[in-house]
């Protein structure tokens, strides 16, 4: 039995959503000796709130297309965004909770922004990827 191309798009969003929450689960939570590091940083951002940025940006863009939202997307945008808050101030429950770690409110901003840049994009990207560019007379 094969899958379509749109079953077999959404099995892959299902399979890359699964792997991104194993990669910031991993990032969050291990010991900071088994991740890489950067021995110079001369920038005005921390490195490591780049770093959380970074880690959840893809979250509410994954989650979309893993999910097929069909009906009121700008609605499940605005849930996925939520929903990434929620597993991002989690993680920094989490961590205060270990030896190793510590939480820390301004990796939570770091994240929500993130959370936020990736959240205007899908929804700007809906807006526009369902209007005609030609104009009919």
């Amino acid at each position: 039995m094969t899958c379509s191309p749109s079953r077999k798009a959404l099995l892959l969003w299902r399979i890359l959503l699964l792997l991104y929450l194993g990669a910031v689960a991993w990032v969050c939570f291990s010991k900071p000796d088994s991740l890489p590091s950067v021995p110079q940083w001369d920038f005005i951002i921390p490195f490591d709130k780049v770093v959380h940025f970074c880690l959840f940006l893809p979250f509410p863009i994954v989650a979309f297309f893993s999910l097929n939202v069909k009906k009121k997307p700008m609605l499940a945008v605005l849930a996925f965004l939520l929903i990434g808050l929620v597993l991002a101030g989690c993680t920094e429950l989490i961590q205060g909770f270990t030896e190793y770690r510590s939480k820390d409110v301004m990796d939570f901003v770091a994240d929500g922004a993130g959370l936020t840049a990736s959240s205007v994009l899908l929804a700007l990207y809906l807006l526009f990827s369902g209007k005609s560019r030609t104009r009919s007379y």
